[in-house]
């Protein structure tokens, strides 16, 4: 997890390397080596049994994204950020 600084009075939170439960799974946020034109930057991956769950997509609010998961929907991640901009959390709704 990092912070970007575009701009130097605001920085932009960056979900790479975090850890997600999600449906009894823990998932890793990772960055794209390459970027792709149609593939958003961070998706969510599987390290322990090598699997991809789904790209996040940015929703246009800071800190949230959603993925979609084949057969089972669409679901909204929300990273909590305190005012110092330190990582404390996240929540998962579906959507």
């Amino acid at each position: 997890m990092s912070f970007k600084k575009d701009n130097p009075e605001k920085k932009t939170f960056e979900p790479k390397g975090l850890k997600i439960t999600f449906q009894g799974e823990t998932f890793t946020t990772l960055e794209r080596k390459k970027q792709q034109d149609l593939k958003p930057k961070f998706y969510l991956f599987n390290i322990e049994k090598k699997f991809y769950l789904s790209s996040l997509y940015p929703t246009g609010e800071e800190n949230t994204y959603y993925f979609d998961v084949k057969d089972d929907g669409k679901y909204l991640l929300r990273l909590i950020i305190d005012d110092s901009g330190t990582y404390k959390g996240y929540e998962i709704e579906e959507l």
